[in-house]
């Protein structure tokens, strides 16, 4: 994979992270989202999460166009 490729799949993953926080957040500013040091750290791990299931899917996408199955 390119380089162009991971910056994409980790914005995309990123993004959905900054989604299900401004969701979940109670307060009125995306500033407060990233001051909060309990909320930065559960935008790291689901940025994570989401990652490794993305290129999970990935490597079995490739995986079985190698075996033939797509």
């Amino acid at each position: 994979m390119r380089l162009k490729d991971h910056i994409l799949i980790f914005l995309l993953c990123f993004s959905f992270a900054i989604i299900i926080g401004v969701l979940n957040y109670s307060l009125n500013s995306l500033f407060e989202l990233f001051s909060t040091k309990k909320y930065l750290i559960a935008i790291v791990i689901y940025t994570l999460l989401f990652m490794a299931v993305y290129y999970t899917g990935i490597w079995v996408y490739f995986n079985s166009k190698k075996m033939g199955e797509f």
